[in-house]
């Protein structure tokens, strides 16, 4: 759904922590708008867990928007993979899993645990991951999660990602780093202009790098 002024897309949802991001890309595969506000909502379906809708919002002027367009999603489906179990006596500066270290662990003077993680993103790797760290306590039960702080440390040349959870520090056991994989779709020749028709149709990328014999 299109208008002068701003373009609507939307995705199915998929549930346990969802991850998206849309681009626009013109004939020539050159991107034209990125994702702007983004918006989920959720709701129960039977046999289902927590199953809804993506939605960005992309704000265009009207002369940037072009009769037809790839719409480009990156998104995250299937199960979390477990890469480390960190206790939390761990030592800081310890690499814990692929080229992730462990930046630091805490409390905040509210009584919230984090640990935040430092990932290399100039490490080639063989595919894209969304990442996530899960607090259990003593008896591996898990503990409610504040969300995800992440930032550049430009000095370095890192990303360091924050996580917090409702609870104090005292209560957590381990902290259990996990990732899955971004996966990426294009609907190639959308219609972006009321009356304009085309016959668009999907396609699945393998963004993986190409490796060649040495």
């Amino acid at each position: 759904m299109a208008s002068a002024t701003g373009i609507l897309v939307y995705s199915t949802l998929f549930s346990d922590g969802p991850y998206g991001h849309v681009e626009l890309l013109d004939s020539r595969a050159e991107k034209v708008l990125s994702k702007g506000r983004f918006f989920s909502s959720r709701h129960a379906m039977p046999q289902k867990d927590l199953t809804g809708w993506l939605r960005f919002s992309l704000e265009a002027r009207p002369g940037d928007l072009l009769d037809a367009s790839t719409v480009r999603l990156h998104y995250t489906v299937g199960e979390w993979h477990e890469l480390a179990a960190v206790p939390t006596d761990t030592r800081i500066g310890e690499i814990i899993a692929n080229h992730a270290l462990l930046w630091g662990i805490g409390e905040t003077g509210y009584g919230v645990a984090f640990v935040t993680v430092s990932m290399d993103p100039r490490r080639d790797q063989d595919i894209e991951l969304q990442y996530r760290v899960l607090a259990k306590d003593a008896k591996g039960r898990r503990l409610p999660s504040e969300g995800r702080l992440g930032g550049r440390d430009g000095s370095r040349g890192r990303v360091l990602y924050t996580f917090r959870f409702q609870c104090p520090l005292s209560l957590v056991d381990t902290f259990t780093l996990e990732a899955r994989e971004i996966q990426t779709v294009e609907f190639r020749n959308v219609a972006l202009r009321p009356g304009h028709t085309t016959q668009p149709k999907r396609v699945q990328i393998d963004e993986r790098p190409q490796r060649t014999n040495q």
